[in-house]
């Protein structure tokens, strides 16, 4: 009996080490993709959905590749302030969202030049589809007080239980 307890116990120990091992996993950022390898993921999306011919494939292809590659640069410029500690300013983080946008207009303006009337509305309520999506899925993990990976932030860790009646 004392055997079968034993080994029911060590059975225990190993899955729960084995399944949190597995949840740490999750919070690590998926493997980079170059440049390219995003652009040819992203157009293999537009083409099933827009069903694009050669000529647009090649021209929405340079124009993703150049938007990834100067995501690419802004992310190394934030990440390396974030390591030294500096936060934005107001007038940085104004300047910033500010040529975020811009640089969404004039994507939006060449996308427009190179695809049809039809693809192009369908283009947009996609995109607009993504969005609300997104806002429904953060405004969810925000209620629930659970980060992306489904584990309790720390803030929510530290708050007692609230009798909400």
């Amino acid at each position: 009996m004392r055997k079968i307890i034993g080994i029911l116990s060590l059975l225990l120990v190993i899955s729960f080490t084995s399944n949190a091992q597995q949840n740490n996993k999750r919070g690590e950022r998926k493997a980079e993709l170059s440049p390219e390898q995003m652009a040819t993921l992203q157009i293999k999306k537009m083409d099933l959905q827009l069903d694009l011919n050669d000529s647009q494939e090649k021209a929405i292809y340079k124009l993703i590749e150049n938007q990834t590659a100067e995501r690419e640069k802004a992310r190394e410029k934030f990440s390396s302030k974030r390591e030294k500690g500096e936060k934005l300013t107001s007038d940085e983080r104004f300047k910033q969202q500010n040529e975020r946008l811009d640089k969404q207009l004039e994507h939006k303006a060449a996308l427009k030049k190179i695809l049809s009337q039809e693809q192009f509305s369908k283009w947009e309520d996609n995109t607009k589809n993504k969005i609300k999506s997104r806002k429904k899925r953060i405004a969810k993990t925000k209620n629930s007080g659970e980060n992306r990976q489904g584990f309790k932030t720390e803030n929510q860790q530290k708050r007692p239980y609230k009798n909400k009646s």
